[in-house]
């Protein structure tokens, strides 16, 4: 599937959620409704040919409190 997003390139460590540390190289924020079903070890391509692995899937929502903003943020290798 092809979804517009915007693509944050730099390096960051973070600790997934079973204490794992991985260094992102991108990181994805899609609208909520863009996306279901990515999980982690996806391979997604970006818009200039290159490749990533998604390493951490975070659902960042308002709640229904502000109108656009609920958004997927995806790290990715």
């Amino acid at each position: 599937m092809t979804v517009h997003a915007f693509i944050d390139r730099g390096t960051r460590l973070v600790r997934r959620d079973d204490g794992s540390e991985v260094t992102l190289t991108a990181t994805v924020v899609v609208p909520i409704e863009a996306i279901d079903g990515l999980r982690v070890a996806s391979k997604v391509t970006f818009g200039d040919g290159s490749t990533g692995t998604v390493q951490t899937v975070l659902r960042r929502d308002t709640g229904g409190l502000a109108d656009g903003l609920d958004h997927w943020e995806i790290g990715c290798t």
